[in-house]
C-alpha cells in the first residue's frame, strides 16, 4: 500500500485507495450474494465488470491493480467560500469572486495505457490527451489523460493533469497513520484517507461560521425558540462545537477503512493522535496489566441475538472520567436544570467505571407493535457497585405477545408476564 500512496500528490488533502479492483469486485460479491442485494442488483455478481462497462473502460485496466483518486484543494475552498459568506475581503480579492475548486485526480491502473486512452478518444503518443468518458451517472465527461509509473492519470484540466506528480509520501502516510492503522490500511478493501491536520484550519473556520449562523438564527425575533429551550441546545452546540475542534486539532491523518465480505459490511476509522494534543490526553495506558478492563469479553455477557451496533470501551485506556469532565464543562451549570442535570448525574459515576458494552438489537415484530423500533442493553465492569445504586428507578422494559392464546408460545406469555407484571412487584 506504501507504493500506492507515493503516488498520492504533495498537497493529496484527501486520498481514496481501492488497493486491488479485482479483490473488491469479488468481496463486493460475496457481500452482496450473502445479503441477497445479487437477487435485485445481479450487477454485483460482477461489480468490476459493470463499472468497467459503464465507464467505458473495456480495454487496457489492469483488473489486479490499485485505483487512486487524490483530492486536493479543498482546504482553500472551504476558506475563501466561508470569507466570501462572511463577507471577508482577502488579500486576492479575486480570490472571493472566483474561489478556487478542490481538484479531483483519479489514477486508473494500467495494463495497456494505449489500448486505454485509444478508447476513450485520446492520443497515446500525445504527453497529456483529451478523453472522453462516462460517469457512473450516465453523463459524459470530458478530461485529459497522461500516463505516470503504471497508471492512466485523469482530471478535468489539462493543467492539473500535466502538473500532477507522486509525492513519494507513501512510507511518512503510514508513519503517520500509526501500527494500529496501518494493519487497517493493509487489510482493507476500500480507503480513505484523510490530511485532517491540512484541513484543520478550514474546519475550524467552518466551525466559527456555523456557530455565527446559529446564534442568528437562534437570537432572531422570530426565531420561534421557546426560552425554556435556549439553554439545552446552547449546550448541545457548545458539545458538538468542542468535539469538532479537538479532532481538528487533535489529528495528523485519519483512516476510514472499508472491507466486504460474507460475513456483512466492516467499516474501522483509526488515526494516530497528535503528541501532546488535548485529544490524545485522554488516551493513557493502564499501569499495568492487571488494571486493564477485558472490555471485549462484556459483549459475550449479553444476549446472542441479531443485533445492528455493538461496541465496548476499555475505560482503563480510554480516559472515560476526563471525557466525562469534558462533556460536563460543555454542557455547562445552569442551563435547564431538569434536563441536563440528568447528563450531568450520569456523567458524575463514569469515574467509577472500567469497561463498557453496548449493543442495539435489531427489531422485531412484536416490538415493533409495541411501540418499540429496538431495544439496547448496557452492561458495566466498576468496582464499586454502590456508586449506581439508584434514588428512583423508573422500571421502562415491557413487551407484548398479540394473537389468540391458544396458538401462541406459552414460553413467550410467561416471559411477557413476568416482564410486565413480576418484575415490578419484585423491584
Amino acid at each position: 500500500i506504501t507504493a500506492t500512496l507515493d503516488q498520492a500528490s504533495v498537497d493529496a488533502e484527501i486520498g481514496i485507495v481501492i488497493p486491488s479492483l479485482s479483490v473488491l469486485s469479488e468481496a463486493v460479491a460475496a457481500f452482496a450474494t450473502e445479503t441477497g442485494l445479487d437477487q435485485v442488483a445481479p450487477e454485483f455478481d460482477d461489480g468490476l465488470g459493470a463499472f468497467k462497462r459503464q465507464m467505458g473502460w473495456i480495454e487496457g485496466v489492469d483488473d489486479e491493480g490499485a485505483m487512486l483518486v487524490v483530492v486536493s484543494g479543498l482546504a482553500a475552498s472551504i476558506e475563501a467560500t466561508m470569507k466570501e459568506d462572511a463577507q471577508i475581503v482577502p488579500d486576492d480579492a479575486a480570490d472571493i469572486q472566483n474561489p478556487a475548486e478542490p481538484t479531483a485526480i483519479m489514477l486508473v491502473p494500467v495494463a495497456d495505457y494505449a489500448a486505454f486512452v485509444t478508447q476513450l478518444g485520446g492520443d497515446p503518443a500525445a504527453d497529456a490527451t483529451s478523453v472522453t468518458y462516462d460517469n457512473l451517472d450516465g453523463n459524459q465527461t470530458d478530461g485529459y489523460a497522461k500516463t505516470l509509473n503504471g497508471y492512466a492519470v485523469m482530471g478535468e484540466t489539462l493543467e492539473a493533469v500535466e502538473a500532477y506528480a507522486g509525492g513519494e509520501k507513501g512510507q511518512a502516510m503510514v508513519e503517520a497513520l500509526g501500527p494500529v492503522g496501518v494493519d487497517y490500511l493493509n487489510g482493507g478493501d476500500a480507503l480513505i484517507v484523510l490530511d485532517i491536520a491540512a484541513l484543520a484550519p478550514a474546519f475550524n473556520m467552518a466551525i466559527d461560521r456555523g456557530l455565527e449562523e446559529i446564534d442568528r438564527e437562534m437570537n432572531a425575533p422570530n426565531s420561534g425558540m421557546p426560552d425554556s429551550m435556549r439553554g439545552t441546545v446552547q449546550s448541545m452546540i457548545n458539545l458538538y462545537e468542542q468535539s469538532g475542534r479537538l479532532l481538528a486539532d487533535g489529528t495528523d491523518k485519519l483512516l476510514l477503512s472499508m472491507d466486504f465480505g460474507d460475513e456483512g459490511l466492516g467499516m474501522t476509522i483509526s488515526s494516530k493522535l497528535t503528541a501532546d494534543s488535548e485529544l490524545a490526553s485522554y488516551f493513557a495506558p493502564a499501569a499495568d496489566a492487571e488494571g486493564a478492563s477485558a472490555s471485549g469479553a462484556l459483549l459475550a455477557t449479553l444476549p446472542d441475538q441479531p443485533y445492528i451496533y455493538a461496541s465496548s470501551i476499555d475505560a482503563t485506556q480510554f480516559g472515560l472520567t476526563a471525557v466525562a469532565e469534558k462533556i460536563t464543562e460543555a454542557l455547562g451549570g445552569d442551563n435547564d436544570a431538569g434536563f441536563m442535570a440528568m447528563y450531568r448525574e450520569s456523567l458524575a459515576v463514569m469515574k467509577d467505571v472500567k469497561g463498557v458494552a453496548s449493543v442495539f438489537y435489531a427489531p422485531d415484530f412484536t416490538a415493533m407493535m409495541a411501540g418499540g423500533f429496538y431495544t439496547s442493553l448496557t452492561v458495566y465492569d466498576i468496582d464499586a457497585a454502590a456508586a449506581f445504586e439508584p434514588d428512583l428507578l423508573i422500571n421502562n422494559a415491557g413487551f407484548g405477545v398479540f394473537g389468540p392464546s391458544m396458538e401462541n408460545d406459552a414460553a413467550e406469555e410467561a416471559a411477557m408476564i413476568a416482564t410486565n407484571v413480576f418484575a415490578p412487584v419484585v423491584i
